[in-house]
């Protein structure tokens, strides 16, 4: 067998693992496409927080690694 046929074999094998392992994790994931939305604390986290709804800014990120906001 000549090198470059090896090569497009090797090539053929990966794009087939590939492939398997994209259409595994598929079928294991679509399921959850019926699934409900969960929201236990979006609204405490995100939507009311008045720390994210002013938008990106450098205090802000320096709140988000530093604040407890929603821990009580």
């Amino acid at each position: 067998m000549a090198e470059g046929e090896s090569e497009n074999k090797d090539a053929r094998v990966r794009f087939g693992l590939g492939l398997f392992l994209v259409a595994i994790a598929v079928v294991l994931y679509l399921p959850a496409l019926d699934h409900a939305w969960l929201n236990y604390d979006d609204d405490i986290y995100i939507t009311a927080n008045p720390d994210l709804t002013r938008g990106l800014s450098f205090d802000g990120i320096a709140w988000a690694f530093s604040a407890f906001h929603g821990a009580t």
